[in-house]
């Protein structure tokens, strides 16, 4: 029994004939009994000795080995990058897996065999990571470190081991602290950078819209430069196409009018009857005021009655001719049909003796 109340791994025990005759014991279960002769040498008993073994090789020595399965859990302050700690939890298992060595070494207590060498490989993988990355310390720490193969002295051997991490209430203040002020200035740089973004984006915008502008004042100077120059030259064909209709005297105007307005061809034509009747009644107005007044003779008329007969007649062809010319004007009259082949002296014979008739009708009226 060890002072700390713990049972020794290896026990001695004095032997003599008496003993061995009286009770032998053998290796079971998680025991294993080792003899040492006379000689020195050690002999695991695996069988009970015969009485020839114990007369003549008796053996002076018998040692008890505890070669079960122990579980320890080490408290153990791991470091990190920075000056703060880790602190470890650590489960393992472990056994006496050779019965000799242990009993050389006199193994009484195996913490002090593995304890440091655990210890030493654990801070040689924490002292890799940040305080911070406690989670990703910890999975190195349960991967890369393979118990089963760390050589322990005086026949002793981990079997599992399990690491557990965490960290102290100040640790934990301070990583709070530090995660706010790195998330922060996480913050502020990627508002730094949307900034830069949209002070870039509205600098290409206004470019772009100084662009569209200048382009836009180009093209409304183009425009109005050819609407100038549209419109001068409409001025132009219209100048000389009145001053070709102004030179003809009788219909220039009308044409004007009835290629602008082409649905007032009525009133066109009402226009061109007028034109034509203007001269004819102020020709009757004048003979008659001159027949009136004695101005005139009947010799006189005679031209005169040729003249008008004559301009009847060639309106009366003009007309017809149109109307062959256009067939929507609807067929000639009759009267255009007798007057296109009428002879213009009979019609001054007849308008003649018109005349005369009335001649003779006032003279006869007329006072002596």
């Amino acid at each position: 029994m060890s002072p700390h109340g713990k049972t020794d791994l290896v026990r001695r025990h004095d032997v003599d004939r008496a003993t061995l005759r009286r009770a032998q014991r053998v290796s079971e279960g998680n025991t294993v009994i080792v003899f040492v002769d006379k000689r020195g040498r050690m002999v695991v008993a695996d069988h009970a000795l015969t009485a020839s073994e114990i007369w003549f090789d008796r053996p002076k020595v018998m040692y008890e080995v505890d070669m079960g399965v122990h579980h320890d859990l080490l408290t153990l302050e791991l470091p990190s990058v920075e000056e703060f700690s880790f602190h470890a939890e650590v489960a393992l298992s472990w056994q006496v897996s050779d019965a000799t060595k242990a009993i050389e070494a006199r193994l009484t207590e195996a913490g002090p065999v593995y304890r440091p060498l655990v210890h030493q490989e654990l801070r040689r993988i924490s002292e890799r990571f940040d305080i911070e990355d406690r989670a990703g310390a910890e999975h190195a720490l349960n991967t890369e470190f393979v118990c089963e193969r760390l050589a322990l002295p005086h026949g002793v051997a981990l079997r599992t081991c399990s690491v557990t991490l965490s960290v102290d209430a100040d640790t934990r203040r301070h990583i709070a602290e530090r995660t706010l002020e790195k998330r922060a200035d996480e913050k502020r740089r990627r508002q730094h950078r949307e900034r830069v973004a949209e002070t870039d984006l509205t600098a290409v915008e206004e470019s772009a819209a100084h662009q569209l502008e200048e382009l836009r004042k180009q093209n409304a100077f183009s425009l109005a430069a050819m609407q100038e120059e549209h419109d001068i030259a409409m001025r132009t064909m219209r100048m000389e196409f009145y001053d070709r209709a102004l030179q003809d005297e009788r219909y220039g105007l009308i044409k004007i009018r009835l290629e602008q307005a082409p649905d007032e061809v009525d009133s066109v034509i009402e226009l061109v009857a007028r034109q034509r009747q203007v001269p004819w009644e102020e020709a009757r107005a004048f003979l008659a005021t001159a027949i009136d007044g004695g101005l005139v003779g009947t010799k006189d008329l005679a031209g005169l009655v040729y003249q008008a007969a004559a301009t009847l007649t060639e309106g009366m062809r003009e007309g017809a001719a149109r109307r062959e010319n256009r067939p929507e004007l609807g067929p000639h009259t009759e009267s255009e049909r007798d007057v296109s082949g009428a002879d213009p002296r009979a019609e001054v014979r007849v308008e003649r003796a018109h005349v005369m008739d009335g001649k003779e009708d006032e003279a006869d009226e007329r006072p002596v």
